[in-house]
């Protein structure tokens, strides 16, 4: 009775140890059972919180800037040019392969794709070469949560970009980002990683998975396309919202930001400094958003309708509009430090790791789902604090200080006080 098992685990670790071959009809089907599907990455986004929508056809009409797309495996030849423009827009292209056709599209990227594993490796599952065992050199979102990952005979990864988590010897690696534009690409070096039976056999790949899905979501609910080997792709990238880009978006969140960047210069002129510093962050963050809007639309407009309650002179939207005229891109990263820093003051001094970790139970009246919005506030501010202090710090964007100013805020409304 227990020599089943057995023989099917044994089994299925020699076909994960065994190199793998040109694509099987099963490899990466949305399939949970098969120890070569990826039905099981769906059911680890969904306890991720992450909405996984499996795409069998791309059209890249319809793609926006603040899509995140995790492309497996791909096995036809990639529209170069189109994802190019969906990055610098804004976008979030997350990429796993080592054999297929990827290489061309890493390359305009500045990434190189070496075709095996280091031999300079030293850690290996259980000795056998071609699953090596990789931890994090650093403190990334990618490895919350995470001591060590197990790779299937994955490639190697060199050139220009960000190394995640490296090879022994440091000078390739299983996982990079390249940030570009608005937006950034992200390389994985073995698709194999995100199988069914490499999940369930590994916790660290699980939690690796979920922590991938989740690295480059802005909004709750998190949502990400996954593109598997056999995913057409028809259609031109336009822009996002055609003509118009991501502009009626900008003008909804630099409107309320605005709105909200007043309200907050009236109530907290009595607060301690800091409060009055963030409102004032928030209210340039505001303007600058705003003026990024204006610098992308080809049409004029009128400057009343920018925003409700805030009058048509305000000296907010001046600064926007006098900033619109001489740039079309603006830099956060001054200012998203000092929210950083102001962050990390907050995780020091009040009770939001003990409330994050379940050590104290939340105030009353907050729910499981507000445990839910702390919990991913802390991660992505802890996220941007590392990436601000990293080596080569990544340009903050208007929309993404926006975001942690209001992650921020919420450690803020959560975190009581030390005693």
């Amino acid at each position: 009775m227990t020599a089943r098992p057995h023989l099917t685990t044994l089994a299925v670790l020699a076909a994960l140890l065994a190199p793998r071959p040109a694509l099987a009809g099963s490899d990466y089907a949305l399939d949970a059972d098969a120890w070569n599907g990826v039905g099981y990455l769906i059911t680890t986004g969904s306890e991720a919180r992450v909405d996984v929508e499996p795409v069998t056809a791309l059209d890249l009409a319809q793609l926006r800037p603040d899509d995140v797309l995790l492309w497996l495996y791909p096995l036809e030849e990639l529209p170069i040019s189109d994802l190019a423009a969906f990055v610098d827009d804004g976008g979030h292209l997350i990429v796993a392969d080592d054999q297929g056709a990827a290489a061309p599209l890493l390359s305009a990227f500045g990434i190189a794709r070496e075709p095996a594993t280091p031999a300079s490796h030293r850690r290996w599952f259980e000795n056998q070469d071609g699953m090596p065992i990789l931890s994090p050199a650093g403190d990334h979102f990618l490895f919350f949560n995470v001591d060590e990952i197990v790779a299937n005979h994955p490639a190697a990864l060199t050139g220009s970009g960000r190394p995640i988590v490296s090879f022994d010897g440091g000078d390739s690696h299983l996982v990079v980002e390249r940030r570009s534009g608005a937006g950034a690409l992200l390389a994985i070096a073995d698709p194999s990683l995100f199988l069914n039976q490499m999940l369930r056999r590994f916790y660290g790949n699980k939690q690796f998975a979920a922590n991938v899905m989740r690295v480059y979501c802005e909004h709750e609910p998190c949502q990400l396309k996954l593109l598997l080997p056999t995913t057409t792709v028809t259609g031109s990238y336009t822009g996002g919202l055609g003509r118009f880009g991501a502009l009626p978006r900008l003008f909804e969140r630099a409107a309320a930001a605005i709105n909200d960047a007043l309200a907050a210069l009236n109530t907290t002129l009595t607060e301690p400094p800091w409060a009055v510093t963030i409102a004032l962050l928030l209210a340039l963050a505001a303007g600058l958003l705003l003026a990024l809007a204006l610098a992308r639309w080809r049409r004029p407009v009128e400057s009343p309708a920018l925003a409700v309650g805030v009058p048509a002179r305000s000296p907010i939207v001046a600064e926007a509009m006098g900033l619109a005229s001489v740039r079309s891109d603006a830099d956060f990263s001054g200012l998203a430090q000092s929210l950083a820093e102001h962050a990390e003051h907050l995780m020091e001094t009040r009770l939001i790791e003990e409330w994050v970790s379940g050590q104290r139970r939340l105030p009353r009246g907050e729910t499981t789902e507000s445990m839910h919005l702390l919990r991913h506030a802390v991660l992505r501010v802890k996220r941007d604090t590392a990436s601000l202090r990293s080596r080569q710090p990544p340009a903050i964007s208007a929309e993404r200080f926006v975001r942690l100013y209001e992650d921020v805020q919420t450690l803020a409304r959560f975190g009581a006080p030390r005693r």
